[in-house]
């Protein structure tokens, strides 16, 4: 199976095509398109354009959903292609020869943010950002709540690169060290969080 995608500028992104495989790695300057790119693979591979009445209105939608609705103009081009099927945004139009019908494998992606002690923090917050009347993009909303319902079925796993344990105990994450001792997450090194 052979999937790419192809991005001209759009956003932060000027040129770039790559092969997706299996597992990709991004790595670049912060603001260079990184997470732009990661979001787009999880909104086409998610197959939810597919028999879209208006495609290019639910396309549209999808980068709001993913808080990457940047402007397109006649030189924005993108396409994915996985096999002989592509969407294709160019010249302010969208294309695609994928029919309702096909019978292809979609996944449900998840957009993880690199920041994922961004949860920990943000559920310890939630009813002031409630009160407060904050709205989130959907995508940090569907992350969230699979988060919590991760949390609360793993209360213990071990992180055995790091010979540790990340551990949920009373609404607080924390990461148990080798010598037995606890850290809270939020207090953990960088490095550590990201992990």
């Amino acid at each position: 199976m052979k999937e790419s995608l192809l991005v001209k500028n759009f956003g932060p992104v000027i040129d770039i095509e790559i092969e997706i495989k299996n597992i990709n790695i991004f790595l670049g300057a912060n603001y260079s398109g990184k997470s732009t790119i990661a979001k787009l693979i999880s909104i086409f591979k998610s197959g939810q354009l597919i028999g879209a009445a208006e495609p290019l209105e639910h396309f549209k939608k999808a980068l709001v959903n993913f808080n990457i609705d940047f402007n397109t103009d006649q030189d924005t081009h993108i396409r994915y292609q996985l096999d002989n099927h592509f969407y294709e945004l160019k010249e302010g139009d969208i294309q695609t020869n994928y029919a309702k019908n096909d019978n292809i494998d979609f996944l449900n992606p998840i957009y993880i943010p690199a920041e994922r002690v961004f949860f920990s923090t943000l559920s310890q917050s939630i009813f002031g950002l409630i009160n407060s009347d904050i709205s989130l993009p959907k995508w940090l909303i569907d992350f969230g709540a699979k988060f919590e319902k991760a949390r609360s079925a793993v209360k213990r796993f071990p992180i055995e690169f790091l010979n540790a344990n990340y551990e949920f105990q009373d609404g607080i994450d924390f990461i148990e060290l080798p010598d037995k001792t606890k850290i809270r997450l939020a207090q953990a090194s960088r490095k550590i969080k990201s992990l």
